[in-house]
Parts: structure tokens; sequence; C-alpha cells
């Protein structure tokens, strides 16, 4: 279930961002009827270059941090280190707009569309298509 990022979580993660002189970060977002999600991310720095960072991997179990890996058709989890966690809570703050307003995307619509981050101002703006079914009586 999503929770709401605090004040200083949304703080921490657009200084993160800051460190790595990014300005703008692009989410990417799709899904409808019980699934979706952010698609991709992408960073830019001042010039609008595009800038790689980490994918955060780790998920939190309880209160530990883990990565699940997949090796020879097999799964499994170890503890997440430092950085994996930090840019795990980097995407989390980030793509959190997307699942206060969708939830698990369950329900008769379809939504897709982008959210935009504005790091130096802190906000962020979303745009996009969203689509109802509906029924009507025979």
């Amino acid at each position: 279930m999503f929770e709401n990022p605090s004040v200083e979580e949304v703080q921490e993660a657009l200084e993160t961002l800051r460190e790595l002189h990014i300005t703008r970060v692009e989410i990417t977002f799709s899904g409808g009827n019980d699934e979706g999600g952010a698609d991709g991310v992408t960073a830019f720095d001042t010039q609008s270059n595009e800038v790689d960072v980490p994918k955060g991997r780790a998920y939190r179990n309880g209160n530990l941090w883990q990565v699940y890996e997949f090796i020879q058709h097999r799964s499994s989890s170890r503890p997440a280190t430092e950085d994996e966690i930090t840019w795990s809570r980097v995407r989390d703050v980030l793509e959190g707009p997307i699942y206060e307003r969708w939830g698990s995307f369950a329900g008769e619509f379809y939504v897709q569309g982008t959210l935009t981050w504005d790091v130096v101002k802190g906000t962020h703006e979303m745009h996009g298509q969203e689509s109802f079914e509906t029924y009507a009586s025979f």
C-alpha cells in the first residue's frame, strides 16, 4: 500500500537529485483495470541533457530493505546497500503522486501520462489521458 511521503522525505529526495545537478525528472505511467504504475524515469540537467541515475531496486519488507534477485531461475533476497535504499526512497517519492491519485490502478478506467518534477522549484505536474468504461441499460 502506498503511503504519502512526508515533507522531509520529499526535500531529501530532491536534494539527492540536486547533488547530481538534475533539474527535471519525467516519469511516464500507464494502467488501469487492476494493473499499472510508473513505466520509466528520465532525468535531465540544466542543459536538458539526459542524466543517468542509479536505479533503486530495494523493497521495504517491514523495517528491512531487501533486494530480490533472480539467478539461474531461482529467486533469492539479500539486504539492500545504502545506495540501493537511497535511490529506492527517491523513486518512491518521485512516483508518489501517481499512486496517490490512482492507487493500485483498480477500477474500470485506463490512464497514461507523464509526471514531471521541477527539481529546482520542488513542484510537479501530471499530464495525460484517462478513459472510463461506462455501462448503459438495454
